[in-house]
């Protein structure tokens, strides 16, 4: 090796030492989230700052730092190897964080991230909520993801209510608190289903929720024909809204029946075959379309289904001007939304005492924290508990008379009731069919 080349080398190294220096200069540490992926949590003025190794952002950041100290840009190579140095500190010797998006915590404490600019969150418990810092890492962020408002403490959910036309007034009682639950995270989630006539502001409505919940560049998306692509999106957002759904497959179905209740998926890495990229999610998901487009019963039981009225002409405006006002609301709708969930929290232990001896249906932690938020928003008790249970009825009823067997089944099974309404029948499956 030449005396030029030999000098080459050294300043390569030394470029990707010094990068590695000023790395650890502005970082706290270097950790893995429950996934294995690295992450650095970088300290800026008086917020912490968590960022992928593996990311653009880091990338640049670390360049752009390089540059303000030398005056100089770090060549591709001491660039590649300094973040190899520092990801395989995070994996080896950091410690591990669960990271999560948007939302976070448990029963006792939930945590909202604001997506700022100075990573403020909220925290929410039983006795209010504030808007604090955090010293520990406790959220990631993608690059879709976007600020929420600043809450008013004076606010007000039902509000909400005022920008969404239900058809049945009766639903209100169901809506309002199946939006609140979806804030509460690792429970299973109830999926909020939209279907109307053309011009019932569907697609309108589900980009509210998702503002309202987990404002995103990408306010409603469209289901993926792939599934690795579905996982993605489902990992990618802590509130998922699909549009103008005309059907679902099966595998989709199953997909997002796994997705709110709590289920992994796992996909290989590009450029290798060995390591896989696990997804593993509990998500909120509201569905949007025309006609009964979901005919699997598993994924019907952890819906609910609200019909929205057509707007008259007279009432149609501009979608600049129904913005305009949602945005104008939007803080005192989001300040409701905490407010009710931290009475909630404070109602929780109660509730479950009172709906653990009248039964549970399959989605039992919904129904627990809906009837806690129903009795925040000022609905009687075990209002929001018999309305659900008599919406899955209806709701299981309509798919299945859909299907012209078990039409006639339902049917047969309706002339064997007797007069205490039970069924009783002996025989073997030949002769039932």
């Amino acid at each position: 090796m030449s005396i030029e080349n030999r000098g080459r080398r050294r300043r390569r190294v030394s470029q990707a030492t010094r990068l590695v220096q000023i790395a650890h200069r502005y970082c706290t540490e270097f950790f893995r989230n429950q996934y294995n992926e690295a992450f650095a949590a970088i300290r800026s003025s008086d917020f912490l700052k968590v960022v992928a190794v593996d990311s653009r952002e880091f990338k640049d950041w670390l360049s752009y730092e390089y540059f303000r100290e030398t005056g100089n840009t770090p060549s591709t190579v001491s660039l590649y190897s300094a973040i190899s140095v520092l990801r395989g500190e995070a994996l080896h010797r950091g410690r591990q964080y669960n990271l999560d998006v948007r939302v976070t915590g448990d029963e006792n404490t939930i945590y909202y991230d604001l997506c700022t600019d100075d990573w403020r969150i909220i925290k929410i418990t039983k006795d209010g909520w504030v808007i604090a810092s955090h010293d520990t890492p406790i959220f990631r962020r993608y690059t879709h993801q976007r600020p929420q408002v600043i809450p008013k403490r004076d606010g007000n959910l039902k509000l909400l209510l005022k920008h969404v036309p239900l058809k049945d007034e009766s639903d209100k009682k169901l809506f309002l608190p199946s939006v609140a639950a979806s804030m509460i995270p690792h429970t299973p989630h109830i999926i909020i289903v939209f279907s109307g006539v053309p011009g019932s502001r569907k697609t309108t409505v589900s980009k509210m929720i998702k503002r309202l919940v987990d404002p995103s560049a990408l306010k409603v998306q469209s289901p993926p024909n792939d599934r690795r692509e579905l996982a993605q999106q489902l990992a990618h957002h802590y509130l998922c809204a699909f549009d103008n759904i005309s059907g679902l497959t099966e595998w989709q179905s199953d997909m997002l029946c796994r997705a709110a209740t709590g289920e992994g998926f796992s996909k290989r890495k590009l450029y290798t075959d060995e390591d896989d990229v696990i997804f593993e999610y509990r998500r909120a998901i509201v569905l949007n379309g025309i006609g009964g487009f979901i005919q699997r019963l598993d994924l019907l039981d952890r819906c609910i289904v609200f019909e929205l009225d057509s707007v008259n002409e007279s009432e149609r405006k501009e979608e600049r001007a129904v913005w305009s006002e949602f945005e104008r609301d939007l803080p005192k709708i989001f300040g409701g939304l905490l407010n009710v969930i931290s009475e909630a929290m404070r109602l929780l232990p109660d509730v479950r005492e009172d709906l653990y001896g009248k039964g549970l249906p399959r989605m039992a932690d919904f129904c627990v924290w809906g009837e806690a938020i129903a009795r925040a928003l000022g609905y009687a008790e075990f209002e929001f508990y018999n309305a659900y249970r008599k919406r899955l009825k209806s709701q299981s009823r309509e798919v299945l008379t859909s299907d012209i067997l078990a039409y006639v089944l339902l049917d047969w099974l309706e002339s064997l009731k007797d007069d205490m309404g039970n069924v009783r029948w002996r025989g073997t499956a030949s002769e039932l069919y």
